[in-house]
């Protein structure tokens, strides 16, 4: 039976992140496993609401459903979150693992920080005869920023060589931006410009390398400088960096290993320390030949080039589609075709899965189903596609993850991505075997493309709702629920030009119910009020549905219908009549309660307006009320 594999992760290092999952991905090619990525972009620097959003794509977890659990604790960004996450694999007392940072009760695989910066600056002192060195540190709380700090002290102590505090910078952030700030001030003080700089990062090499340029300083001939990390940047930079290899990918498949091991309930360590070994290029003045690789490096950079220009088209046609589009449906179904023509990065099996109310049916104050933390039960499978082709969409459960048929007998990477805004939970992405977006780095600009587009059509239609109903309830008669003059002049003119169109005769009913004065006179307002809404209730009850029925003066009321007889119209007006008589007698009221009708029949070919014909209904309503009141007088 194959086993079910959990990684979690963020994704800005990328390259170690890709070097991970590379390894992992060797050490599977044998056995029967799924992996389930889960990534997001949680960030330090960034807002609480934002990663809120970001980390909660951890809560679709349920750990119970996995064998395993690989933890890239080091770059979580969040010792919260990991500490929640690491809480929640415990209630299950399954087995995990956590990378390059040790959590207590859980086992750990990481680098020996120590033993490759102390090559490296071992490789400074002895095989360049430099004793002046400057260190560039990362924070000061981290222990990998430890244990190259230490490595580098002792290095320098094994030598005799003095730590001048003044060329050490500890408290640094891993950022390029520090890097660049601490080079800035070591040029400024030229007197004592140190022989080299060792740098606890590739990045902050980089930034260091960049700005001795900007100051006329040119590496190594001026300066050396190394790293650490080994990362593709350093690699392709000019000059190539000298640096710390951390043999990401053999960390990978030793992950996979030792979880296995801990599945099977085999021997395994708790600790398992992993090399590190100085890598010696351009920037420390040792020579390498890199035509080979500055050749595949541009290659690639052109590549990444014309797939960032496709990829932004991509975005761009998905945006459009939110920005165009007036109703969910019509949207659900252009997102689909879309994606059916256009899924190069998304690869041939993915899916869009959103929460289910997150664009509204109808006006809400408050969206009480709104959510933060999780996902609801039910989600919308808006985007269903598998072996590129499309599959239905509809409903589908949270603790199903994806779309059905997704899962088969081959070993498979899943990859899970949040779709949010803010703290707002907007759904998520799943893909199958296609780490693309990630490894062109465009996975971030693409979930942002889409929770931004969420939430603009949702607030769009919302206002859209509003609207409508603003619409509806000004044409319509607060005391009796039927179209006011309003409604008639919008729906009414529509539907007899309409009938005319068509070739449809058009019925105009004026009805007047009969001495309401009196009853304001002799009975008060709210007897008045109540004739007058009852009326409206016999109305809608004895005449066709689908008819328009206007509220259109006082106690007058208009009837406009389509394609029907004389006959019929007669039949309406009489069952209406009646139903008031009968109304009336059951309301035990202390008056007669009645009304006067008049109407038209309207032939297609008419040159008659609305407002004419009904004029002309009005008038024969008037001759039957004058007939009502002459019959009472006698």
């Amino acid at each position: 039976m194959k086993k079910k594999i959990a990684l979690l992760t963020t994704a800005w290092s990328y390259e170690y992140v890709f070097s991970i999952i590379d390894g992992i991905k060797k050490a599977i090619d044998k056995e029967e496993i799924d992996l389930y990525l889960f990534l997001c972009y949680g960030y330090s620097g960034e807002t609480a609401a934002y990663n809120i959003g970001e980390y909660n794509i951890f809560n679709l977890i349920d750990y119970r459903d996995y064998d395993g659990v690989i933890l890239f604790a080091n770059i979580f960004n969040s010792l919260e979150v990991l500490e929640r996450e690491v809480a929640r694999i415990r209630a299950c007392n399954i087995p995990a693992v956590c990378l390059e940072y040790e959590v207590d009760g859980v086992d750990y695989l990481g680098t020996d920080n120590y033993s490759g910066m102390h090559e490296i600056v071992e490789h400074l002192l002895k095989d360049h005869g430099i004793r002046n060195l400057a260190y560039i540190g990362g924070p000061d709380d981290n222990i990998e920023s430890q244990e190259r700090r230490r490595a580098f002290e002792d290095t320098l102590k094994e030598y005799q060589i003095e730590i001048d505090p003044k060329r050490c910078f500890f408290n640094g952030d891993w950022s390029y931006e520090f890097a660049f700030a601490v080079a800035g001030r070591m040029v400024k003080d030229a007197k004592h410009l140190p022989q080299a700089i060792v740098c606890a990062n590739d990045e902050g090499a980089i930034a260091t390398i960049t700005c001795l340029y900007n100051h006329g300083l040119k590496v190594p001939d001026d300066i050396l400088v190394v790293g650490f990390d080994d990362t593709e940047s350093a690699a392709m930079f000019t000059p190539s960096i000298s640096t710390v290899n951390r043999n990401w990918n053999h960390l990978g498949e030793a992950a996979i290993k030792h979880i296995l091991r801990r599945i099977e309930q085999l021997p395994v360590e708790a600790k398992e320390i992993m090399p590190s070994s100085a890598v010696k290029r351009n920037s420390c003045g040792c020579s390498e030949n890199l035509d080979s690789n500055q050749m595949s490096y541009c290659m690639n950079k052109f590549y990444q080039h014309k797939l960032s220009l496709a990829f932004n088209r991509h975005v761009r046609h998905i945006e459009e589609l939110f920005m165009e589009n007036e109703e969910p449906e019509v949207l659900y179904k252009k997102l689909s075709k879309l994606f059916l023509e256009e899924h190069e990065q998304e690869g041939d099996n993915f899916a869009l899965i959103w929460e289910k109310d997150i664009i509204p049916k109808e006006i809400v104050l408050e969206n009480k189903n709104e959510i933060k933390e999780g996902y609801n039960e039910e989600l919308r499978l808006v985007v269903n596609i598998q072996n590129g082709q499309e599959q239905a969409v509809g409903i589908i459960k949270s603790k199903d993850l994806m779309p059905e048929g997704m899962i088969d007998e081959k070993n498979n990477i899943f990859f899970f991505a949040p779709l949010h805004y803010r703290d707002k939970t907007l759904g998520y992405y799943v893909s199958k075997n296609s780490l693309s977006m990630l490894d062109s780095r465009f996975c971030y600009d693409w979930t942002k493309g889409i929770s931004n587009g969420i939430i603009k059509f949702s607030e769009r239609y919302a206002c859209d709702l509003l609207n409508r109903k603003l619409m509806e309830l000004s044409m319509h008669d607060a005391m009796t629920g039927l179209l006011n003059r309003m409604g008639y002049r919008k729906l009414g003119y529509q539907v007899y030009i309409e009938n005319r169109r068509n070739g449809y005769q058009t019925a105009i009913i004026f009805a007047d119910i009969n001495s309401l004065k009196m009853i304001n006179d002799n009975f008060g307002h709210l007897h008045g009020d109540l004739a007058i809404k009852t009326f409206a209730e016999i109305i809608q009850k004895n005449y066709p549905s689908d008819w328009l029925a206007i509220r259109y003066g006082g106690d007058e009321y208009l009837i406009i219908g389509s394609n029907t007889t004389e006959e019929n119209v007669r039949q309406y007006c009489e069952s209406a009549a009646q139903g008031l008589k009968e109304r009336s007698k059951k309301m035990k009221l202390p008056y007669e309660l009645s009304a006067s009708f008049g109407y038209k029949i309207i032939d297609a070919n008419t040159k008659l307006t609305l407002d004419e014909a009904v004029r002309q209904a009005d008038e024969l309503m008037y001759q039957q009320k004058v007939k009502f009141h002459l019959a009472r007088e006698n």
